[in-house]
Parts: structure tokens; sequence; C-alpha cells
């Protein structure tokens, strides 16, 4: 038998306490870095000056003080051409960078509202365009190449409205569309793939419909 000595037993409790705490630390040390982690990533889409300009902005009414909305949205950050004007509250989100550099709108362009834009990729709006009514813009789609898992990782790309076109009511417009100059998409319609300069599109999926003049 062995025979260990009273102040060894206080010295393997000490290296026995010593380890329990080390390895409670690096649990504890892995739970904050976890904790960090995902709080990041609750945070991630949440852009202050933006939710500020939008409390304001709710308290403006529909289609009235519309120079002041726009002024309001530049004050986020976004650029907003000369004589631009945004008609009612926009609804922007965005989690894959700063809000206010995913979204431009060129001069003299109108913008109606409802009006929802997903901004994890740049939409680029021109000159002289008018947006109606319920308008939706997506950037984000999904690789669908695995059988367990169709919505895959994400993919982002841009929108472009050139200048001059119009986009009607209720209209939703998918990524990697560009809406040709002076074109003009018809209220409803789903546009999945570009329009050229000086056409109509309408339907579901949008396809030409005729070709205006240039």
């Amino acid at each position: 038998m062995t025979y260990i000595e009273p102040n060894m037993h206080d010295q393997l409790g000490e290296s026995r306490a010593a380890g329990e705490g080390a390895a409670g630390s690096t649990k504890s040390s892995r739970g904050l870095k976890k904790l960090l982690r995902v709080s990041v990533d609750e945070i991630h889409g949440i852009h202050p000056r933006y939710l500020l300009v939008q409390l304001l902005v709710s308290m403006l009414p529909h289609n009235s003080l519309c120079r002041v909305r726009t002024v309001l949205y530049r004050l986020a950050g976004f650029k907003i051409g000369k004589g631009a004007l945004i008609l009612g509250k926009l609804t922007l989100t965005s989690t894959n960078g700063p809000i206010a550099k995913m979204f431009s709108v060129g001069h003299g362009s109108r913008i109606n509202s409802p009006f929802y834009a997903e901004l994890n990729a740049p939409l680029v709006i021109g000159n002289k365009v008018a947006i109606g009514h319920n308008v939706v813009f997506i950037t984000t789609d999904h690789d669908t190449s695995d059988v367990s898992h169709r919505a895959g990782s994400t993919m982002f790309n841009q929108i472009i409205i050139e200048d001059g076109a119009m986009v009607g009511a209720r209209a939703t417009i998918l990524p990697g569309v560009t809406i040709g100059r002076g074109s003009v998409v018809a209220a409803g319609a789903l546009v999945s793939q570009s329009v050229l300069p000086h056409r109509v599109v309408g339907g579901v999926p949008a396809r030409p419909v005729k070709t205006l003049d240039s």
C-alpha cells in the first residue's frame, strides 16, 4: 500500500482544483466566444442611422413633404440625385455590408411607396426613372444543386434600372437583372432576365410585349 503524507493530499487537491478551474475557464471562454459570435450575427443587419431616419420618415404623411423625405434619406447616407422624389417610406434591408452603399437614385427619379429592396448587392436606379407602388427588388439567390438542401449557399447579384425606365406597380425584379434605358415593366410582372432598351415586358415570367420608339 502506498502511503501519502497529509501535505501531499493537500497538493493533490490543489492540483485537481487547478485542473478543474482551468477546464472551467476554457469552457467559459468558449461559451463567451460563441455568445459574441451569435450576437454579431444577430445585430449584423441593424443599421442605426438608417433606423433613425426611418423613425423620422414614418412621421411624414404619404405623398406629402416628399422633398423633406428625400433629404432625410440623403442624411442616412444614400446617394440620391437632384430633383428625385421619394413619395413614401422605403423598406431597405441588407446583411452584406453598409446599406447606404447598396442603394442609389439618379436625378429626377420618382419612387412610390410601399417599396421593398433587399440590398445584399447594389440596386442602382438611374435618372428620370419611375417606380410604382409595391415594387420588390431581390438581390439574393441560392445554389439549388444540392438535392438535400435546395436553398444552398447564397449568391448576390446587383440590379440596375437604367435612365428613363418605368417599373409598374407590384412588379418583382430578381437578382442580376438590368432594365434597359427607356423600357417599361408592366404592373405585376416578374422579371428574371435583363430587358433590352426601349422594350415593354410583362407577365410571369416577364416576356417582351413590344418595342417602343427610341
